[in-house]
């Protein structure tokens, strides 16, 4: 379904023209860029998401599992097209796959948008686009609003979990459907994404796909996020004391008794940051529970659920041949959407349910274990931090500086009795680094105001001394990118590949 464009000819049409450039913003250049204004949600089994501009052009794709990695991979003609053509082109795509097929004929589908007309309209359209394109190639599917099964048990969890809350017991399973898509960066968790309306969770999903290529898989991510870490806290080591050697130095002393602290507090700040945020990343990857290969004793909870024999396993397994709870629930996804509705169905869900429930109860004492482990590194990161401190003469204590270490002190502790009082989250982890960073950007613009030029290109000077480390320090990082990205490369084609040689003839 095509779009027509609409000739101004009066000013009666003024009104509309100001609609349509709600979907764009302007460069530092004056020129129009398109601005994220809808959220489209398709559940195949592919899970593929879509951001749209205020012209209902799809600005972003993204496959939100390994299926939609896989159909979406070294395809074309999605990105920058109106919505119904990338739409008509995915649903053609899933059946050409085998997707969507005689056993699979149900597609899920949710808009959030920035009115509910708009996210009604566009709704309206998809649903119509998916129907007429399996049709085209004699397939014939339904669509409907419901929410996957993987995705109502966590909307179901989540409202339990809050009984008394008014606000999320109020949520819709689209809303929630928003919120949860927006956490999965690891930047928020899915309490504070509720709160947000729905233009900031838009942006914030439309951010995460333009950090994303289409061969992000949750390995690469992975891999690069810790060879990331790695070049942050290496290249920290050696330029985040630089500011504190100045100031410390017997020649540059004397000339700031009363701010030679300046360059210590930086340090400490940054160096703070840099390792709190590896460590969010790592225990961000230790809490997907979901990811987690089952015993065999879970394995069988699950199959007596869905009343399955050890014969069947193959059903519930991903592509490396591991049963997880996203492996078990992209069958359930599947198979539920696609069975009669009834009170045998009903009972399925429910014993499944329980099932994944006690599976993930243990998982969380593995988890809880793993994370404990990182705990150790944020109290050694905060003994290093506090001897950085302590490096700082007690020359003409001023009172900016006693300030400075009774605030920091303050940080500390808040930070051990985090750690004591239980497992500690990647979120809550990320959230204390950000604020380390913010403090660390203050000190070094009281730094840049102190020192004079001369010292501060003096400073400059010592960066540049290191320049051959910190390409050698690059260039591993780089390397260790580059060879991740070859590996999720060739994953992703070779499932492609997989996926069309197993089709029927």
């Amino acid at each position: 379904m095509k779009k027509k464009l609409i000739s101004i000819v009066s000013l009666a049409c003024a009104s509309a023209l100001a609609v349509s450039l709600v979907g764009c913003g302007k460069d530092d250049d004056g020129q129009k860029n398109p601005v994220a204004t809808s959220y489209v949600s398709l559940d195949i089994n592919p899970s593929i998401e879509l951001i749209l501009d205020g012209e209902d052009n799809v600005m972003s794709v993204r496959g939100t599992n390994e299926d939609g990695q896989v159909l979406l991979y070294n395809e074309q003609g999605i990105i920058g097209e109106d919505v119904d053509d990338a739409v008509e082109k995915i649903t053609k795509l899933a059946v050409d796959m085998g997707y969507l097929a005689e056993d699979n004929k149900v597609v899920g589908t949710s808009v959030s948008s920035n009115s509910d007309k708009n996210a009604d309209r566009i709704l309206t359209e998809i649903n119509a686009t998916v129907k007429s394109s399996a049709n085209e190639v004699g397939l014939t599917v339904t669509t409907n609003a419901e929410g996957a099964y993987s995705l109502v048990r966590k909307y179901e969890e989540f409202k339990a979990k809050y009984p008394n809350n008014a606000e999320i017991q109020a949520l819709t399973i689209t809303e929630f459907k928003l919120a949860y898509s927006a956490s999965e960066s690891g930047e928020i968790t899915v309490e504070a994404a509720v709160k947000l309306d729905q233009d900031k969770l838009i942006q914030m999903i439309s951010e995460s796909h333009d950090k994303a290529e289409e061969y992000t898989t949750t390995a690469f991510a992975k891999a690069r996020e810790t060879a990331q870490a790695i070049y942050d806290v290496a290249v920290g080591t050696l330029e985040d004391g630089l500011y504190a050697k100045h100031y410390l130095s017997a020649q540059n002393m004397p000339n700031h008794l009363s701010t030679c602290w300046y360059g210590s507090a930086y340090q400490a700040y940054k160096s703070l940051s840099r390792g709190l945020n590896g460590t969010a990343d790592a225990i961000k990857y230790v809490e997907d529970m979901s990811s987690y290969e089952l015993s065999e004793e879970q394995t069988q909870s699950v199959l007596t659920a869905l009343n399955l024999t050890a014969e069947d396993v193959d059903l519930i397994k991903n592509s490396d041949g591991k049963v997880t709870v996203e492996s078990v629930e992209a069958y359930a996804d599947k198979l539920f959407k696609n069975s009669e509705s009834g009170e045998a169905l009903t009972a399925m869900k429910q014993e499944l349910t329980t099932a994944l429930r006690d599976v993930e109860g243990q998982l969380a004492v593995i988890v809880k274990e793993l994370v404990e482990e990182h705990e150790q590194e944020i109290t050694d990161m905060l003994t290093t931090a506090e001897g950085i401190i302590n490096l700082i003469p007690n020359i003409g204590l001023t009172d900016a500086l006693t300030t400075f270490k009774a605030d920091f002190s303050e940080i500390v502790g808040q930070m051990k009795t985090a750690i004591s009082g239980g497992t500690i989250t990647s979120y809550e982890v990320r959230d204390i680094a950000k604020g380390m960073e913010e403090k660390a950007a203050q000190m070094l613009t009281k730094i840049e105001a102190d020192l004079s030029e001369e010292e501060l290109a003096s400073v400059e000077a010592e960066k540049e001394k290191l320049g051959t480390q910190l390409a050698t320090l690059k260039a591993t990082m780089d390397n260790a990118i580059n060879k991740a990205e070859t590996t999720a490369k060739a994953r992703l084609n070779e499932l492609k590949n997989q996926r069309l040689q197993d089709l029927p003839a």
